[in-house]
C-alpha cells in the first residue's frame, strides 16, 4: 500500500482536491455544540482576565506618611510618601493596606492616611469644573491648610497648602460651625431609650444662604485653587485677603473682599517706576462671619496729585 501511494504523482492528489471542492471553494470547519460551548467559554475567561488587571489606586492625604515592611508593633520602614501622591493598592488588611509606589516599593500603610479614588475624583470635577472660573480676590493662607471637598471641617480634604501659599478666591460659601447650638432632633416618645445621633455632613443645600436661629454660630468658607490647579474650600478665617498697602490703612475697621485696580493717574511726584498712581474700587463688609451676603460697601480711592 505504501508503493501505491507513492506512485501517484502529486498532480493527482491536487486535482482530486479541486475537483471536489471547485475552483474558488475553500473546506468548512463544521461548528459543534461542543466546540462553541468551549468558545464562549475561552472568551469568557479572557474577559474576567481583563477586568481583573484593573488596579485599585489610593492618594496620601497626610502631609506625609511612611511605607512599612510588615504590621507589627516592630517593622521596618520600606519608603516615604507625601500628600497627594497616588499609590497602587496590593492587599487589604485591617486598617492598614499594602501598596506600591511609582518607583516599585512596596510597604502598609494605614488606611486613614490616604483617601480613595472615588473622592480623588471629586476634587478632579470640582477642579474641572472651575477651571476658568472668575478670581474674585487672591490670598495667601496663613498657615499649613487643607483643601477640603465641600465647606465645612468635618468633610473630607486631601491637598494640604503650606504656608504662604498664593490661591485665587473663586466663591464664598457660610455653614454652620462645627459644635455650634444647633437644633436637636426632637425626643423619642420613649426617653429612657434614646436614639443613637449619627453625625452627618453639610450638602450643597447647606451652603445657601438660609435664615437661621440666632444661636446657632456660622462661619465662611472660600471655594480655591493654588497655582497646580487643585481646587477645594478653604476656612476664611485661615486665609488673608491680598489688599494694597496703600489703602490697607482706610478700610476703618471694615472686612475688604476685593479691590481692583480702575485707572491710573500721572504723578511726577510719585516714587513708583512710570509715576503712575492707580486708583482703586474696593468691596467691603463688616468683620463677621456667617452674613448672607459677599458684601455691603463700595468704595473708590482716588488719587489727589496736589496733595
Amino acid at each position: 500500500m505504501v508503493s501505491t501511494v507513492s506512485q501517484i504523482p502529486a498532480s493527482h492528489h491536487g486535482h482530486r482536491l479541486h475537483k471536489k471542492l471547485g475552483p474558488n471553494r475553500k473546506p468548512l470547519l463544521r461548528l459543534t455544540p461542543a466546540f462553541l460551548a468551549l468558545s464562549l467559554l475561552i472568551t469568557f475567561t479572557a474577559c474576567s482576565g481583563l477586568r481583573k488587571q484593573r488596579h485599585e489606586h489610593v492618594y496620601v492625604a497626610a502631609r506625609e506618611a511612611y511605607l512599612h515592611d510588615r504590621v507589627a508593633a516592630v517593622s521596618n520602614r520600606v519608603a516615604e510618601v507625601t500628600n497627594g501622591q497616588v499609590l497602587e493598592v496590593l492587599e487589604h488588611g485591617k486598617r492598614f493596606l499594602k501598596v506600591k509606589t511609582e518607583k516599585n516599593e512596596i510597604g502598609w500603610i494605614e488606611d486613614h492616611a490616604v483617601v480613595d479614588e472615588k473622592l480623588f475624583n471629586e476634587f478632579q470635577k470640582l477642579a474641572t469644573g472651575h477651571k476658568d472660573a472668575p478670581t474674585v480676590s487672591t490670598a495667601v493662607v496663613r498657615d499649613d491648610l487643607y483643601l477640603h471637598i465641600m465647606p465645612g471641617r468635618e468633610t473630607d480634604h486631601l491637598y494640604l497648602l503650606p504656608g504662604n501659599t498664593k490661591v485665587q478666591l473663586l466663591e464664598r460659601a457660610t455653614v454652620a460651625k462645627s459644635g455650634s447650638n444647633a437644633p436637636r432632633p426632637a425626643p423619642l416618645p420613649n426617653p429612657t431609650a434614646p436614639a443613637a445621633k449619627t453625625p452627618t455632613k453639610p450638602t450643597i443645600s447647606s451652603v445657601l444662604p438660609t435664615t437661621q436661629p440666632a444661636d446657632i454660630q456660622r462661619e465662611d468658607w472660600w471655594l480655591a485653587r493654588d497655582g497646580s490647579g487643585h481646587t477645594g474650600w478653604l476656612l476664611s478665617g485661615r486665609v488673608d485677603v491680598d489688599v494694597p498697602d496703600e489703602i490697607g490703612t482706610f478700610a476703618e475697621g471694615q472686612r475688604i473682599v476685593g479691590a481692583y485696580i480702575i485707572a491710573k493717574v500721572f504723578d511726577a511726584k510719585s516714587t513708583l517706576p512710570d509715576q503712575m498712581v492707580p486708583e482703586y474700587v474696593t468691596l467691603m463688609s463688616p468683620p463677621k462671619s456667617g452674613l448672607p451676603y459677599d458684601f455691603d460697601q463700595v468704595r473708590v480711592f482716588t488719587w489727589s496729585v496736589q496733595r
